[in-house]
């Protein structure tokens, strides 16, 4: 492969593997809920800014919510 290590982007057409493996990459575990409740906010905010692509640090942000909510504390 030319030396070029593969990387997963998460796009709006993301399924629930690929939002988890995203998640995984910047430390963030995911139930099925989570899951779930990432892969509505990716494809909403990719129609809201009109760019197929979620960059990390959005979505880092977004999971950081996400998960501390889950855990029992205010997001």
């Amino acid at each position: 492969m030319l030396g070029i290590a593969p990387r997963v982007v998460l796009t709006h057409l993301a399924s629930a593997r690929v939002v988890t493996a995203v998640a995984t990459r910047l430390d963030h575990t995911l139930d099925r809920e989570q899951t779930h409740a990432a892969m509505t906010w990716v494809k909403e905010r990719a129609y809201r800014t009109g760019r197929a692509v979620i960059e990390d640090d959005a979505f880092a942000d977004y999971l950081a919510g996400l998960t501390h909510h889950h855990d029992g504390g205010t997001p």
